[in-house]
């Protein structure tokens, strides 16, 4: 079934509101073409937010960050032209007017992933804030939740969700946790750890969506796609 939908997302074009290799991997491996457009978000989670609910709050906000980039550009694409202007434009920055949108209709996906003990773990700020982290996972399981958002962009009209895994770590020692921290792997990941990287030897297990793991819950996402879409890009 799943290799199917990837053979009928061939050239479905997608707008990207991350910079995540791994959501860009994923994605392509599906077979979109994509327009990457990193969002500007204040991503602070208030306490006591359910993690799903921080997750996806977090993914709406990129995605409709960046449908106004799309629709502070509408004198430039005719589609947008007529669309509703979005609010707050004025705090977007100077060079919003890139192109980001080509063709009608133009679809938005955005995602945000966090790690979740007793407490949100987004990616580390630096590196004492990485050791703090790994200690904390070390041996432990662990929940990783991704909140996804897909919009169309200026027809008000969108669907959020989210997806949860299971992870629990093999116990390591602080000797390792210094070494890993000298590498460049950790940095930009949520629980400042990449599942599909070297750290991968202290897996001792996943449950749910490994890609989840990774960032993206692709599979939900094509089924989600197909419903969202009804055929109609």
């Amino acid at each position: 079934m799943i290799q199917k939908q990837l053979s009928d997302n061939a050239h479905k074009r997608l707008i990207l509101a991350s910079s995540s290799p791994r959501r860009v991997e994923l994605l392509e491996r599906a077979g979109f073409d994509l327009r990457i457009l990193p969002p500007e978000v204040d991503e602070n989670i208030a306490p006591g937010t359910d993690m799903n609910e921080a997750a996806q709050t977090i993914a709406l906000k990129k995605a409709l960050w960046a449908e106004q980039r799309c629709l502070v550009n509408a004198p430039e694409v005719p589609w947008l032209a007529d669309a509703p202007e979005p609010p707050n434009i004025a705090t977007l920055p100077d060079d919003s007017a890139q192109p980001a949108c080509s063709a009608k209709p133009a679809y938005i996906v955005a995602a945000d992933t966090l790690v979740w003990t007793d407490r949100a773990l987004g990616k580390p700020e630096n590196r004492t804030d990485l050791i703090h982290m790994l200690q904390e996972l070390n041996g432990r399981c662990h929940s990783v939740v991704t909140g996804v958002a897909l919009l169309e962009a200026g027809a008000m009209r969108h669907i959020v969700f989210s997806e949860t895994s299971r992870v629990c770590f093999k116990n390591y020692d602080y000797a390792f946790i210094e070494a890993y921290a000298d590498t460049a792997e950790p940095y930009d990941k949520a629980g400042g750890y990449a599942i599909q990287g070297s750290f991968s030897r202290w897996i001792d297990s996943v449950e749910g969506d490994r890609d989840n793991v990774m960032g993206f819950p692709l599979r939900t996402f094509l089924a989600k796609w197909e419903q969202f879409t009804g055929g109609n890009f």
